[in-house]
């Protein structure tokens, strides 16, 4: 029921995630559309997030692609991050990716895989 203009208070949720605060994180690493599949990118990005204890991200065209969730995406539109280590594998570095992760310490591209 709306009274004079007022919208009625229905509850507040709190949204959960279970990516790592990457404001904070120190090691992030990052897949991106090229590794083509959700499967071949849990073979590839999983493990080495997993061995490095890094928070695992992905850019707008791996969403869009249907494989990575976007509570995990960096770029211009979306989250910017600053670790220390910022791995990234498969990555245009189209501007609006750079846009989110260019004030990292060190950058590891990686753009071949086999």
């Amino acid at each position: 029921m709306v009274l004079r203009g007022r919208l009625p208070f229905l509850g507040n949720e709190i949204a959960k995630s279970d990516l790592p605060d990457l404001t904070a994180t120190k090691v992030i690493a990052f897949g991106g559309r090229t590794l083509s599949s959700s499967e071949r990118s849990s073979k590839i990005e999983r493990p080495l997030a997993d061995n490095l204890a890094a928070a695992l991200i992905n850019n707008s065209a791996a969403v869009d692609a249907g494989y990575a969730p976007n509570d995990g995406q960096v770029g211009q539109t979306s989250k910017v991050v600053a670790p220390r280590l910022y791995i990234a594998g498969g990555i245009s570095g189209a501007t609006m990716h750079l846009a989110g992760m260019s004030d990292s310490r060190m950058i590891v591209g990686i753009n071949k895989t086999s």
